[in-house]
């Protein structure tokens, strides 16, 4: 027996409809063929996802049903299928009041002319009773149950896990416990004694008092070993005021040329709005160009490290390694430095949105050029070495960063929109070094005694610390413990995430990894948690650093823009963060550290998304890691 052919048109121009005729309780007996058209045109149906969708008599029921749909390949090329109708699309009696097909392919949807149904009633009184919504509901009521026994199971496995890790945490505070009583009453000692020895007049020399043991300093240095502490300074415009180098010693400009100028080319503090400059709150620095054909906006950035380290740590760091001239001072920054820079912004010009950022090589050219296709702020940065710092500080030590827009055509103007402009200082100390050069930054200076807390919490830079100060805060681990339990928790994750489809470089959601996990530094309260697949759930509302270093392979040289966006759902309201854009051209790898400071509320889940407009197999796989969340505070 031949099916019933309906001819319908994706277009819905008003044509004589076609009529479907059923009884309550028949069941996959009636079979149509479906013909799809668009304007008289075959519609090719390759690769989308076909769905019957109606609303039976008086709205009783809704119909969605794509199982029940039967297509061959070559019948989707011709716009042809098959449809069968299941029991429950003839479960209530009388016409549909209306019926169609949708199709459904790469997020975009379309839908048929309607055509008529007409239900009639069964004598049988034990027909099944209507369903609201069939085929798909079940579908998914059957998903629901599985992923909750999954769910069931990992709270079980994660509870005896977490039991058994706090009786070995147990444990092992015990033992330490112990060590420190230990230590705690030989450092009481040696603190009684040097008070013994200040009272009775036994004063020492500057020199003796880093280096004999009974010092405080020496005491310090025991307590804290040689152990290395990761330091990182913003240098930025905060404070900043116009021709003035003593409350911020850096610079900005901006002007118009046909080329990229030199940062000498550049007078400062001309075309610029420190305040706009000084912190990511939207309120932008907008900078238009000359109108004039093929000149385009640039403006300029001076970083003067070599001041700002010597008003972070005094002139010690540098004496102490026998730097005493300028030229000895650059050179030393440059072989102990890490380097980042990290500009806001987005530029216009004749071809749309496009901004760059880069840095002034000491060889007389910018390089290390990054840039983006957006229209509201987004951040470019990019990262020094030692290896390469001596192109970056240049011999006076400062580091200057350009960033710039598309030239004129003489009709639009070249702008450039910049929210906030900063260089972050990294530097690898030991614990001792640093203590050792603020005592002699600050020595002769007459500073009040440090309170506990104060040691403790470590904002204040205008207390000196004192041995029973020392004494009553504990051990300095103790205190480290105390002020990043204040300021959040911090966790580490590293994942390579595998192209599966080359040619499909948008692949959907990126999670943290809690396999690879590298340290959880412990807090008093949990600020966020995450799943079994890295899914981060915000638990207390704050301001929050998400950081990352993002690493791209590719299989071949290619220009593209790909990046990876940092997603934030809301309540199922889902907001995107540039947090790692990329666009140019690239071979082999691409690595960026990125950094994002966001404000979160409880119930906030966070992941990532990968998206390229490129699909020519050159992405080949993606890897986040070291990737950190930190509480800022409220």
């Amino acid at each position: 027996m031949s099916n019933k052919i309906l001819n319908l048109d994706l277009s819905k121009d008003p044509i004589m409809p076609a009529i479907v005729y059923g009884r309550v309780g028949d069941d996959r007996l009636q079979t149509v063929t479906v013909n799809l058209s668009r304007r008289d045109e075959v519609a090719d149906l390759t690769g989308y996802k076909i769905t019957f969708e109606g609303t039976t008599y008086n709205g009783k029921t809704k119909v969605f049903d794509s199982e029940n749909v039967s297509t061959t390949a070559a019948g989707l090329k011709k716009g042809t299928f098959d449809y069968t109708f299941p029991n429950m699309a003839f479960a209530v009696a009388g016409k549909y009041e209306q019926a169609y097909f949708s199709i459904v392919k790469d997020g975009k949807r379309d839908s048929t002319a309607g055509f008529e149904i007409y239900v009639d009633g069964n004598a049988d009184i034990d027909a099944p009773e209507a369903e609201t919504i069939i085929t798909e509901y079940n579908k998914l009521v059957a998903e629901l149950n599985e992923l909750q026994k999954q769910a069931i199971t990992e709270l079980n496995n994660q509870q005896n896990q977490a039991i058994n890790e706090m009786n070995q945490n147990f444990t092992a505070a015990q033992e330490r416990i112990v060590e420190l009583d230990i230590q705690i009453s030989a450092l009481r000692d040696q603190i009684e004694q040097a008070l013994t020895d200040f009272e009775s007049g036994n004063f020492w020399t500057k020199e003796e008092s880093f280096n004999k043991e009974e010092s405080s300093a020496n005491v310090i240095y025991q307590v804290i070993g040689k152990d290395k502490v990761r330091m990182t300074f913003p240098l930025d415009f905060k404070d900043k005021v116009a021709g003035s180098n003593i409350e911020n010693p850096h610079a900005a400009s901006a002007k118009s040329s046909t080329t990229l100028l030199s940062p000498n080319s550049f007078v400062n503090d001309a075309n610029v709005d420190y305040p706009k400059l000084s912190a990511i709150d939207g309120n932008v620095l907008k900078v238009n160009g000359n109108l004039t054909s093929g000149y385009q906006i640039q403006m300029v950035s001076k970083f003067n490290i070599i001041e700002s380290f010597k008003r972070e740590l005094g002139e010690t760091l540098f004496l102490d390694r026998g730097a005493t001239e300028l030229t000895e001072q650059v050179e030393l920054l440059r072989n102990i430095l890490t380097i980042q820079w990290n500009v806001w912004g987005f530029g216009s010009g004749p071809s749309g949105y496009k901004f760059s950022v880069g840095g002034w090589s000491n060889a007389g050219a910018w390089t290390g050029v990054g840039s983006h296709p957006y229209g509201t702020p987004s951040r470019l940065s990019n990262k020094t070495t030692a290896s390469n710092n001596k192109y970056f500080i240049d011999d006076n030590g400062f580091v200057n960063i350009i960033a710039f827009a598309e030239a004129s055509d003489g009709s639009t103007p070249s702008i450039v929109s910049i929210d906030y402009a900063n260089l972050d200082i990294i530097i690898d100390l030991s614990v001792n070094e640093h203590i050792k050069s603020m005592i002699a930054h600050y020595s002769g200076k007459n500073f009040e005694p440090a309170t506990p807390e104060e040691i403790i919490v470590g904002e204040r830079d205008d207390v000196v610390v004192t041995p029973k100060g020392l004494k009553d805060a504990g051990q300095i681990e103790t205190a480290l413990d105390a002020y990043r339990v204040k300021y959040g928790k911090q966790m580490v994750w590293g994942e390579n995430h595998q192209v599966e489809d080359p040619a499909t470089p948008n692949f959907g959601a990126v999670y943290a990894s809690t396999d690879n996990e590298y340290k959880t530094i412990p807090a008093t309260e949990n600020y966020f948690t995450y799943d079994s697949k890295g899914l981060i759930v915000v638990a207390k509302d704050g301001q929050y650093k998400v950081s990352a270093n993002v690493k791209r392979q590719w299989r071949t040289s290619v220009a593209l823009w790909h990046y990876v966006s940092l997603m934030l759902n809301r309540g199922g309201s889902i907001s995107k963060w540039d947090f790692s854009p990329f666009g140019g051209t690239t071979q082999n790898r691409n690595r960026q550290q990125c950094q994002a400071i966001i404000t979160l509320k409880a119930g906030d889940t966070i992941y990532f998304t990968s998206e390229s407009n490129n699909s020519t197999n050159a992405l080949q796989f993606l890897n986040i890691d070291q990737f950190t969340m930190e509480r800022l505070g409220d």
